[in-house]
């Protein structure tokens, strides 16, 4: 766990920070307030605070919050209202 700041490297996305760190990318588009990818050499805040899940498919928000014990509307809110899950991505539980 922890938070710290990261200069990003050339060519890499939001994701590849996220998953370098096991960080949830919705968490670094909310802390940092991106609206698009970093470029080479901005500098991002990192929480890796809590756990982060890697979401598998067929995943759902109702699924997932049933193997951490928590609710869907709870996990939601944790990840940004994001609508739906995509496969790949990380999220926090």
């Amino acid at each position: 766990m922890g938070k710290f700041f990261y200069r990003v490297g050339a060519g890499e996305k939001i994701a590849d920070v996220a998953n370098r760190f096991g960080a949830s990318t919705f968490t670094i588009i909310r802390d940092n307030e991106l609206a698009e990818e970093p470029s080479e050499g901005d500098i991002l805040f990192v929480n890796r605070g809590g756990d982060v899940y890697e979401v598998t498919p067929r995943d759902t928000y109702s699924s997932v919050a049933e193997k951490f014990g928590t609710t869907a509307d709870e996990l939601r809110r944790k990840n940004a209202n994001l609508p739906y899950l995509f496969y790949g991505i990380k999220i926090n539980v």
